[in-house]
C-alpha cells in the first residue's frame, strides 16, 4: 500500500473516530490523475455513534493513492468526498474513486465510486439514488405535477435497484428510504429555486413536505453530518412554506419531539443555543427552551454537558446579573474599572480593526454617543479587541484617532488568551463574536448582554430604552 500524508480534522467530538473491530474495514484507492486537489473528506458515525469527520490531504505526485480505515460497527450511510455508501457492521468495503466527468468535462475534486466484493451492489445504492435525482432537468420540469411524475419515475427505478441488490434487511431499507426522501426534498427545493414564479403558499408547503417523515427511524442511520443538517434545513424550508410565521424555537421543539435521531437532535439543540446566545445573549426563549431541551435528550452525554456549559455561560448575561468588573487600560495608559463608573449607565462597543463590520459601525457609535454628550449619567466606551504586540498597539492608536474614538473612554482588550484579565472578560461576557454592544445599569448589572448590530433598524431606540430604564 502506498503511504499517504494526511492531516485529520475531527469535527464536533473528542471521541475515538473508529472502532478497533478489524472485521469492518474501508479500503480505498484514489485515482489522483489527471486533475485532483489532493483532499479527501470522510464523514460517518463513529464508534460511539457520534458524527465524525476526517479530512485527508493526499499526495498527488503519483497517479494513485490508497488508504485503509477501521469503521464503527453500525448500519449507516457514510460519505467519502460526497460519494455516499450504505455500510453494515462487518462489511469489507473495497472502493475505488475514479475521476468524475460531466459529459466530457472533468469535474475537479469530484469522484465516481466503484465498489467490488459481495456487498458492492448494496454499498453503492445511495450514490446511485443521489445520481438519479440529480439528473433532473429543471428547464422541462416546471410545476408540481411534472415534479410528481419525475419522482414517481425515479422511485420506480430505485425500487428496481434495491431489488437487484437483494437488500431486504429492515434497517438497510429504512436508511435507504430516508435517504431517498432527502433527495426528493432537495429536488423540490431546487425546483422552487429554479421557478420562483410558483406561488409560495401553505398548499405548496404541504406538497413540498409530502412523504417526508421527520420521525422515520432511518434518519438515525445518516452518518454524514452535512447530509443530516441539509435534511433539517430542507425540512425547515417546507415548514416556513406551510407557516411563514413559524419561529426557530417552534421548529426546534418539533424536531426534538418528532425526530428519533438522537445525535442530530443534540447538534440542532447546541446550534440553537449557540446562535441564540451569539445574537441575543441570554433571552427568555433560552430560559424556556433549556429545560425542554434537557428533557428530550438523553442525559449525561457529551452533548448535554456542552448544552449545560453554554447555558450557564450565557446566563451570566441575564438582565439583572452582576456584570464582570473589568479593569482595562485606556488610550492614556490609565486603568478603567467598571466599578469606577457606578452611577452611570454604561454602553460598551467591543470592536476590532480587523472586523470590517465593527469599523463600519464606528460612526454610528460616535453619533449615538454624541447625542448623549450633555448627559452625566450615561457613558459610552469602546473596547478594542486586538493583539498585545507593540506594533499593533501603535497602529490601533492612530486608527482610533482617525476614527474619532481616541481618548479616555477608548479601552484595550488583549487578544492573548493567556492574559488573565482578557480570559476572564471573554468568558464572563461570552465573547464569541464582534461587534458586540453591551448595556450595563447604574449598579453595575447587566441590562442587555447583546444589543444587536448597530446598523439594524431600531438600534438607537434600544439605547434610548436602556437609558429610560435607569434609576
Amino acid at each position: 500500500m502506498r503511504a499517504i500524508r494526511f492531516i485529520a480534522i475531527i469535527l464536533l467530538c473528542g471521541s475515538r473516530l473508529f472502532a478497533a473491530d478489524p472485521a469492518t474495514t474501508l479500503n480505498v484507492k484514489v485515482n489522483t490523475y489527471p486533475n485532483f486537489t489532493g483532499m479527501i473528506s470522510l464523514n460517518l458515525l463513529g464508534v460511539s455513534q457520534e458524527y465524525n469527520g476526517e479530512i485527508l490531504f493526499v499526495e498527488t505526485s503519483k497517479p494513485t493513492a490508497a488508504f485503509t480505515r477501521k469503521l464503527g460497527a453500525a448500519t449507516q450511510i457514510m460519505a467519502l468526498n460526497n460519494c455516499t455508501l450504505l455500510i453494515n457492521a462487518g462489511d469489507q468495503v473495497k472502493l475505488e474513486l475514479l475521476p468524475f466527468y460531466n459529459k466530457s468535462a472533468l469535474v475537479t475534486g469530484k469522484f465516481r465510486p466503484v465498489c467490488t466484493g459481495k456487498d458492492a451492489a448494496r454499498q453503492l445504492l445511495p450514490y446511485l439514488i443521489d445520481s438519479l435525482y440529480a439528473s433532473a432537468d429543471y428547464s422541462t420540469i416546471t410545476n408540481t405535477q411534472q415534479a410528481d411524475n419525475f419522482i414517481a419515475n425515479i422511485s420506480t427505478q430505485v425500487t428496481k435497484l434495491i431489488a437487484a441488490a437483494k437488500v431486504n434487511n429492515a434497517e438497510n431499507l429504512a436508511a435507504l428510504k430516508t435517504f431517498e426522501q432527502s433527495k426528493q426534498l432537495l429536488f423540490k427545493f431546487n425546483l422552487l429555486d429554479a421557478h420562483k414564479e410558483l406561488s409560495h403558499t401553505k398548499e405548496l408547503g404541504d406538497w413540498y413536505l409530502k412523504n417526508f417523515d421527520l420521525s422515520a427511524p432511518g434518519l438515525a442511520s445518516i452518518g454524514d453530518e452535512t447530509l443530516a443538517r441539509q435534511m433539517v434545513y430542507l425540512w425547515k424550508n417546507g415548514r416556513k412554506l406551510q407557516d411563514s410565521t413559524i419561529t426557530e424555537e417552534t421548529e426546534l421543539k418539533e424536531l426534538l419531539f418528532q425526530c428519533k435521531a438522537d445525535k442530530l437532535k443534540e447538534r440542532m439543540a447546541i446550534d440553537w443555543i449557540q446562535l441564540e446566545g451569539k445574537n441575543h445573549a441570554f433571552t427568555p426563549d433560552m430560559k424556556t427552551m433549556y429545560p425542554l431541551i434537557k428533557g428530550t435528550l438523553k442525559p449525561h452525554t457529551l452533548a448535554t454537558h456542552t448544552i449545560d456549559s453554554l447555558y450557564k455561560s450565557y446566563q451570566q448575561l441575564e438582565p439583572g446579573m452582576p456584570a464582570f468588573n473589568f479593569a482595562l487600560e485606556n488610550d492614556n495608559g490609565k486603568i478603567v474599572r467598571l466599578s469606577d463608573l457606578k452611577g452611570k449607565v454604561v454602553i460598551v462597543d467591543i470592536w476590532a480593526m480587523w472586523c470590517s463590520s465593527c469599523v463600519a459601525s464606528l460612526p454610528t457609535f460616535r453619533k449615538i454617543a454624541d447625542s448623549y454628550k450633555d448627559k452625566n449619567d450615561i457613558i459610552f466606551l469602546t473596547i478594542a479587541w486586538e493583539g498585545p504586540e507593540s506594533d499593533v498597539r501603535k497602529t490601533l492608536k492612530k486608527f482610533s484617532v482617525d476614527h474619532h474614538i481616541a481618548g479616555e473612554n477608548n479601552l484595550f482588550l488583549s487578544a492573548d488568551r493567556n492574559d488573565p484579565q482578557a480570559k476572564q472578560f471573554i468568558e464572563r461576557y461570552c465573547l464569541t463574536g464582534i461587534t458586540r454592544w453591551v448595556a450595563i445599569d447604574q449598579d453595575g448589572n447587566i441590562m442587555d448582554g447583546n444589543l444587536g448590530h448597530p446598523m439594524a433598524e431600531g438600534f438607537e431606540q434600544k439605547i434610548a430604552n436602556c437609558y429610560q430604564k435607569r434609576k
